[in-house]
């Protein structure tokens, strides 16, 4: 839907969607959105490349985590998107490019692809947490556009 392309409305329909996703799963969802997001438009490659990996990673704290609560939060912060989410679950020793770790490599090369950053920390016992940082004033190559 065209009038629902901002940024604004982009981060209010991920955190409906990790609401109910982990609600259904028994995971508590503890939300935090900076009062600040912009209205602006968010193109259709960055907000399915984004939502193909924050799909990714709630997934994966459903299946693997064990995790009890998971805190997720949106900002804009010199102009990239970031949204962090972090669980309080079992973690795991991440090796990029280890076997049975695809989704988590893809996720770190989608963003590539969209000229951002994925950020993954994780040690076995103390939970997972990934960071993902996206510049708003980009296109699809990493170079600044001239809108």
């Amino acid at each position: 839907n065209p009038q629902c392309d901002s940024l604004a409305s982009f981060v209010s329909y991920f955190s409906l969607y990790a609401e109910s996703f982990l609600n259904l799963a028994g995971i508590m969802c503890r939300l935090r959105v900076a009062d600040d997001i912009p209205h602006s438009p968010l193109d259709s490659k960055q907000r399915h490349g984004i939502f193909c990996i924050f799909k990714e990673v709630l997934n994966n704290v459903v299946r693997h985590s064990s995790a009890t609560e998971v805190w997720v939060a949106f900002e804009v912060s010199e102009g990239k998107l970031l949204l962090s989410v972090i669980d309080n679950g079992c973690g795991f020793e991440f090796v990029p490019g280890a076997p049975g770790k695809d989704g988590l490599t893809s996720m770190h090369q989608r963003m590539h692809e969209l000229g951002g950053l994925c950020q993954i920390t994780s040690r076995a016992g103390c939970g997972t947490t990934i960071r993902i940082s996206l510049p708003l004033n980009s296109n699809q190559n990493g170079q600044s556009s001239n809108r």
